[in-house]
């Protein structure tokens, strides 16, 4: 859900990344998944993205491993597969399951194991489900440190589909504090193991420079995939329409975007937290907005079993998890 947490790290990520970006401070966005948009471009994912008035945000990395496997191609609109190579060969195989918004997956074979599914917790998604968590950012604008409550509250209507709402109270201390409230919009398909983000809408309450209301609605819908095998990755082109009113003035925008999401291997993490076992997803998000193009990279790591995102590195700004609970029991590391 990353606030990810587009599995809970997205969601979870999302509003911890929206808590710095709206304060003016860069913030980073979780596994997945997610994205916003501000005055400026800039965006990130996790999938979790996020851009702010001053235009700053972080946006994912690599792209897809290179092999004897050839990768596929998507445009906006269209329709995707999944292909790759099983992890260790060099031969390629094709997966039955499709999506729209033009993405597709492709692979390579080599020496990295693992399953992006061991980062998938349904459990995350079951209404009533409550994840708390502290994030600290240090990069060369400063210190923040971001504390969410974040509530699945059911279902809701936005942009005309049925759709679950998640709702983060956030705030933020440090070189760029502010207060948020958030409803984060998702669809899961939990068959194919694949997170649909639809949206956001935003409440800045401090401070009051930069408070008001933004929507952020994604056509299609932002996906993150959680059926990719190590070193496989997913490209999906869709806009992003904001809608904004900061201090009673309306602005509203349009941004296109192209995101590679490459699952890297299970791995070995140490934050604050503890020492998680963890998904690498490297990110390489282009964004075009008001005629500009700029293409940033990000590196996630989404625990396995919670599905929290741990850790992400955008640039010269790394977020580490401080603390996690998920319906009061304390995640821990492995």
């Amino acid at each position: 859900m990353d606030n990810k947490m587009l599995t809970l790290a997205s969601v979870l990520a999302l509003s911890l990344a929206l808590a710095g970006c709206n304060g003016g401070g860069s913030g980073s966005g979780t596994e997945s998944t997610a994205t916003a948009s501000g005055d400026n471009s800039g965006s990130s994912s996790g999938g979790t993205t996020g851009t702010s008035t001053d235009g700053t945000g972080t946006g994912g990395s690599t792209s897809a491993g290179s092999g004897s496997t050839s990768s596929g191609s998507g445009t906006s609109g269209g329709s995707g597969s999944v292909s790759g190579s099983d992890p260790g060969n060099s031969g390629s195989s094709s997966g039955g399951s499709s999506s729209s918004g033009g993405s597709s997956s492709s692979g390579s074979g080599n020496t990295a194991s693992g399953n992006s599914a061991d980062c998938f917790n349904v459990n995350l998604y079951a209404t009533g489900t409550v994840v708390e968590m502290v994030e600290k950012t240090v990069s060369s604008s400063g210190q923040l440190t971001s504390t969410s409550k974040n509530t699945v509250k059911g279902t809701a209507t936005f942009n005309g589909q049925s759709v679950m709402d998640i709702y983060s109270e956030v705030t933020a201390t440090g070189s760029a504090p502010s207060k948020s409230t958030q409803d984060n919009y998702f669809t899961i398909d939990n068959a194919n193991m694949i997170e649909y983000y639809h949206g956001s809408v935003i409440n800045v309450t401090e401070p009051a420079v930069a408070a008001g209301t933004t929507t952020l609605t994604l056509t299609p819908p932002m996906e993150d995939r959680f059926e990719l095998g190590a070193n496989q990755s997913s490209t999906q082109s869709y806009k992003i329409k904001t809608d904004a009113s900061v201090m009673g003035i309306p602005y509203s925008q349009t941004s296109d975007h192209e995101r590679t999401k490459r699952f890297v291997g299970i791995e070995t993490v140490t934050v604050p937290a503890g020492t998680f076992k963890a998904c690498r997803y490297e990110e390489s998000l282009k964004t075009t907005a008001v005629g500009t193009t700029a293409t940033e990279s990000s590196t996630h790591w989404v625990a396995l079993g919670s599905g929290l995102e741990v850790k992400s590195v955008a640039g010269d700004s790394t977020s580490e998890l401080q603390s996690a609970k998920i319906n009061g029991s304390a995640v821990t590391g492995q």
